[in-house]
């Protein structure tokens, strides 16, 4: 007879007290830490910040490191681990290499994609930011392109 395996789910959080992120800024502040400062500028990476319906931190996840002006970004992942954290939010960030912080057409479009992927789970995607080595960066949010 065939075993099937079963499925069991359960959540451990480790609260961290770390403010609300409110704004660009507050999410520059959490997720910059996470960008490896030895390849900031040879490499595209690409994190994800989980958020509750508070607006806390859940966690960062490291999703993809790219070439010198790209990465790739995989929805499901994304979605999928926003699922298991029992994330209702969700603010996306990667860097620039040549530190330019001008939006691609290939960075509107994955925001895009994810953006109504994320409403299909009632998740909200609330900012992309596009950062670089200087320790600046570009917010679609408050450049009303989210």
């Amino acid at each position: 007879m065939n075993q099937i395996s079963e499925i069991k789910i359960s959540y451990t959080t480790n609260k961290v007290n770390c403010p609300p992120i409110r704004n660009a800024k507050d999410a520059f502040d959490a997720i910059f830490p996470f960008f490896p400062s030895d390849s900031i500028e040879l490499q595209e990476s690409f994190m994800v910040a989980y958020l509750n319906t508070h607006h806390e931190l859940l966690g960062v996840l490291k999703h993809t490191t790219g070439s010198i002006n790209a990465t790739l970004t995989d929805v499901r992942i994304i979605l999928g681990v926003a699922l298991k954290s029992i994330a209702t939010k969700i603010i996306i960030a990667h860097n620039h290499p040549s530190s330019f912080l001008k939006e691609s057409n290939a960075d509107i479009n994955a925001t895009k994609k994810l953006k109504e992927a994320a409403k299909m789970f009632d998740i909200e995607l609330l900012d992309h930011l596009i950062v670089n080595a200087k320790g600046e960066y570009f917010s679609f949010a408050e450049n009303e392109l989210m």
